[in-house]
């Protein structure tokens, strides 16, 4: 290797070591996962607001687009309903961008936006499992999977500028 060039491990080389960038984008989705299932998944209280909800409000929401919490405009708290859409939204958006360059094989729309869903999918059942901790909403799955679309077009934007920029240079 005289030439060079950077190459893999070779066959029973234990001093092979991965390239920095790569490592940093793994202490990312690895932090990322950490945060997600601390606010889906932990005790955690995020909603102020808890107390003005009725007595059953851990039930688990199944039908879409129906109930208190889909409705911000008629909501006696429309901007915590806003913030909740939004939030979940936001919340699997670095779903949708981390997941092509950690796994650079699931790099289609339809791929991130199902694996968005399965992810969103297993944290409901999560809470549906542990009542009174969050409460399971179909709207939640349909949000955050909406929010890991949204991060795959991201990274298609940010892909096409950083390919424009490095085209410049």
């Amino acid at each position: 290797m005289t030439s060079g060039a950077v190459r893999g491990p070779a066959a029973g080389d234990r001093r092979w070591t991965p390239q920095p960038r790569r490592v940093v984008l793994w202490v990312v989705g690895v932090a990322y996962a950490v945060l997600l299932l601390a606010t889906t998944v932990l005790p955690i209280r995020w909603d102020p607001w808890l107390v003005s909800y009725a007595k059953d409000a851990f039930r688990p929401e199944l039908m879409p687009l129906r109930g208190s919490g889909t409705n911000v405009v008629g909501s006696s708290h429309p901007l915590h309903m806003l913030a909740e859409h939004v939030g979940n939204v936001l919340l699997f958006l670095p779903f949708g961008f981390l997941l092509p360059l950690l796994a650079p094989r699931v790099d289609r729309l339809g791929q991130v936006v199902g694996l968005g869903a399965a992810t969103s999918l297993c944290i409901e059942l999560l809470q549906i499992s542990m009542p009174g901790i969050h409460r399971a909403d179909i709207n939640d799955l349909m949000l955050n999977t909406v929010g890991a679309g949204f991060g795959w077009l991201l990274l298609g934007l940010v892909g096409r500028a950083a390919a424009r920029w490095r085209a410049r240079a």
